[in-house]
């Protein structure tokens, strides 16, 4: 048994759970996950979680009030952070698991299962008491990996655990347009390449948190909207950063945890780190969870 069999999901829970009710508005909702620096929120009605509002809610939700070819986002302001969580939260499936039994390695079954990030866990009366994130988890196996010495050492390559379906954007396009293909394309991320095709910068749908400070710059190109998150603060931005396809998987999973992020993009340069290269990959927390499970 590993340590993904013996230890049991409330362990490594969120130490303090945000929730938010299905009445507020989206402007709340962007706050809490601004101040909270989280990716979901549960909605609670009644003492029961009855929806899930995860971030890339909140980009649905500004895509569908400016179809393509509409670009004036000024008329949409008001609408768009005045609107209910309830109309904006997504309807898809909440995953539970009960918190009293439920191993880690239950949670990230479900979670590469059913494709999604995090899992909900409650108590006998159904309430919500914790929730277990993949970033977790992959910050529980990055503690243990002395348990996994042969997946340790092979190569995201030998792995097979990138990914090589890679979506890039250029620094030229607009903010409103990079949020409305990972919208209608159902990416959480895109690349932002610049005229040579070298990885520049990275955008993900937790961006849409920038907004909320400056409204205008949705209207700008992508790079810039990207750049004053980082002057901001540099914890809300999600910084390109390179590993060549011939890393160690055990290396990856410490640079996953060590900076924060979600994914790492893959060339096959030698020293990625330090020059300019072309993305032919990326490799996430979901993938790397797909190895243990």
């Amino acid at each position: 048994m590993s340590i993904l069999d013996t230890t049991k999901a409330q362990a490594i829970s969120q130490s303090k759970l945000v929730t938010i009710s299905s009445e507020q508005t989206v402007e709340d909702a962007l706050k809490l996950l601004i101040e909270n620096n989280v990716y979901s929120l549960p909605v609670i009605d009644h003492g029961k979680c009855v929806q899930l509002l995860n971030i890339a809610d909140c980009v649905t939700h500004l895509v569908s009030l400016l179809p393509p070819g509409q670009t004036d986002i000024e008329r949409v302001r008001v609408p768009f952070f005045s609107t209910p969580v309830s109309s904006v939260a997504s309807h898809t499936p909440i995953f539970t698991l009960p918190a009293a039994t439920a191993t880690v390695r239950e949670v990230a079954r479900l979670i590469v299962t059913e494709n999604t990030s995090r899992v909900l866990l409650v108590n006998e009366s159904q309430e919500l008491v914790g929730l277990a994130s993949q970033s977790a988890i992959v910050k529980l196996i990055g503690q243990h990996l002395s348990e996994y010495p042969e997946l340790s050492q092979k190569t995201v390559l030998n792995a097979g655990c990138l990914t090589r379906d890679l979506i890039t954007v250029s620094t030229s396009t607009s903010a409103l347009e990079a949020f409305r293909i990972m919208s209608t394309r159902h990416y959480s991320h895109l690349a932002i390449v610049d005229e040579h095709s070298y990885l520049v910068a990275n955008i993900s749908v937790k961006d849409i948190k920038g907004c909320v400070s400056d409204w205008s710059t949705l209207s700008g190109n992508v790079h810039d909207y990207v750049n004053a998150i980082r002057r901001q603060s540099l914890k809300a931005v999600h910084p390109a950063v390179g590993v060549e396809e011939v890393e160690l998987v055990g290396r990856v999973i410490q640079r996953l945890i060590a900076t924060h992020m979600h994914r790492l993009y893959l060339t096959a340069s030698v020293n990625a780190r330090f020059a300019n290269y072309v993305p032919t990959g990326v490799i996430s927390l979901r993938d790397v969870l797909k190895l243990f499970v």
